[in-house]
C-alpha cells in the first residue's frame, strides 16, 4: 500500500548551514470576556491588535503593547455591534481597521474606519460611504468615499484631500511608502495614475472607457515605486499589452498575445506573470531594460506555473508541472532556470527570503 507524506520543507537556495532555534517569550493575551479573538494583527514594534466579542454579536477592538498590556478601545456612540475589524498594525504602532456606525434611520450599520495611537488615542472618521479603504505599514490611511474623493491620513499631517478633478476611483492600491496608484473613471475614459509626496498626481495610458470591463488597470505596485498592469485590446484578436511604468514616468510595454496575469514584484523593476491562452499558460519575467523572458525549459513539459515569488535580490522561486509531477525551480538573470530536486514525488515552491532561503511543501510515497 502506497502511503502519501506530506510536509513543510525550509531549505537555503545556497546549501548555507541551518542555524539554531532562537529562544522564544510567550506572552498570553488575557481575554476578560473569555469569548473569541478576530481579526489580530501584529507590528514590528510588537503591538497586537484585533477584535473579540464582548456578549454575543458585540465585538469590540482592543490593542496590546509590551508596556502597555491590553487596552479596550472606547467607541463611544459607535458601539461596536455585529462586528468589527483590524486591518493592520503599521511599523510604528498605530491601528487602523473599521467600526460600524449606528444611525436611527438605517436598520443596519454601517462601517467606518478608525486609527488608533498610544499617543493620540482612538479617531474615527465618520464620514459616511467610504467605499475603500487601505493602511500602508508607513501608516498612511487612504480612503475613498462617494467614489470621487479621495482622503487620506496621517497621525503628523492629519487628514487631508487630494484632488482628482471630476474623475471618480475605480481601484485603489498602496505600497508601505504610502506610494498610491490605481484607475480613475471619466466616461468616455479612464485613466491610470499615480500619486506620491514627491510628484503630485500622475496619470498615463489614457484609453477609452469600457462598460464590459476591458480597458486597462494596474495590477501591482512595487515597494519602490514601480507599477505594473496591461491594457487590453478591444478588437480581434483580443490579447493583453503589459506595461511597467517607473518611478519618473517612464512606460516600458510588452506584448505576449494572450491575457496576463501578474504576480509578484522583485526590484528595479522586475516582475512576474503569467501569460494565458488556449494552449495553457505561459509564465514569464519582465524587466524594463532587459526585456522579457518565458520561463519554459522545452516541449516536454506539459505545463509551467508562474513564479509564486521573488526576493529583493529577484531570485524568483515557483513551481514546475510536468504530468503529475511537479519540482521547485529557482530564477535568476545570471543562472536561468533551474529545478530543486528534493526527492520527493512532488515539491511545490511558495515563498523566499532576501537571504535565498525557501518555505515550500512536497508529497509523495515513501
Amino acid at each position: 500500500m502506497k502511503r502519501l507524506l506530506l510536509a513543510l520543507a525550509l531549505f537555503p537556495l545556497a546549501g548555507g548551514a541551518v542555524q539554531a532555534s532562537p529562544a522564544f517569550t510567550v506572552d498570553e493575551l488575557p481575554l476578560p470576556f473569555g469569548r473569541p479573538v478576530d481579526g489580530v494583527s501584529f507590528s514590528e514594534n510588537g503591538t497586537v491588535a484585533g477584535c473579540m466579542e464582548r456578549s454575543p454579536n458585540d465585538w469590540l477592538p482592543f490593542v496590546w503593547t509590551p508596556t502597555g498590556g491590553l487596552q479596550l478601545l472606547d467607541t463611544g456612540a459607535l458601539g461596536a455591534r455585529y462586528n468589527c475589524w483590524v486591518y493592520r498594525v503599521s511599523d510604528d504602532g498605530l491601528v487602523a481597521g473599521v467600526l460600524p456606525f449606528r444611525l436611527d434611520w438605517l436598520p443596519w450599520a454601517i462601517t467606518v474606519p478608525f486609527v488608533w495611537s498610544e499617543r493620540h488615542g482612538l479617531t474615527v472618521f465618520d464620514d459616511l460611504f467610504f467605499s475603500t479603504i487601505n493602511f500602508s505599514r508607513s501608516g498612511q490611511l487612504a480612503m475613498v468615499q462617494y467614489a470621487n474623493r479621495l482622503i487620506l491620513w496621517t497621525e503628523a499631517e492629519g487628514r487631508f484631500e487630494v484632488d482628482l478633478g471630476d474623475y471618480s476611483v475605480l481601484s485603489l492600491r498602496q505600497n508601505d511608502a504610502g506610494v498610491l496608484a490605481g484607475v480613475l473613471e471619466l466616461p468616455p475614459e479612464n485613466r491610470l495614475f499615480v500619486w506620491s509626496r514627491e510628484r503630485g498626481l500622475e496619470t498615463f495610458l489614457e484609453h477609452e472607457y469600457e462598460y464590459d470591463a476591458l480597458g486597462a488597470s494596474v495590477e501591482r505596485l512595487s515597494e519602490d515605486g514601480f507599477t505594473a498592469g496591461y491594457v487590453a485590446d478591444t478588437t480581434p484578436p483580443l490579447g493583453d499589452t503589459g506595461y511597467v511604468r517607473a518611478p519618473d514616468g517612464t512606460i516600458h510595454t510588452f506584448s505576449m498575445g494572450f491575457g496576463i496575469d501578474f504576480f509578484e514584484f522583485g526590484t528595479d523593476g522586475l516582475i512576474t506573470g503569467n501569460a494565458e491562452g488556449y494552449g495553457g499558460e505561459a509564465p514569464f519575467v519582465f524587466q524594463p531594460g532587459f526585456g522579457i523572458e518565458v520561463l519554459g525549459p522545452g516541449q516536454n513539459y506539459t505545463y509551467l506555473t508562474g513564479g509564486s515569488d521573488v526576493n529583493a535580490n529577484n531570485v524568483v522561486v515557483g513551481t514546475i508541472a510536468r504530468d503529475y509531477d511537479h519540482q521547485v525551480f529557482t530564477w535568476e538573470r545570471e543562472k536561468g532556470l533551474q529545478e530543486i530536486p528534493l526527492g520527493a514525488w512532488s515539491s511545490y515552491g511558495g515563498l523566499i527570503n532576501d537571504e535565498g532561503w525557501v518555505i515550500g511543501f512536497m508529497f509523495g510515497p515513501f
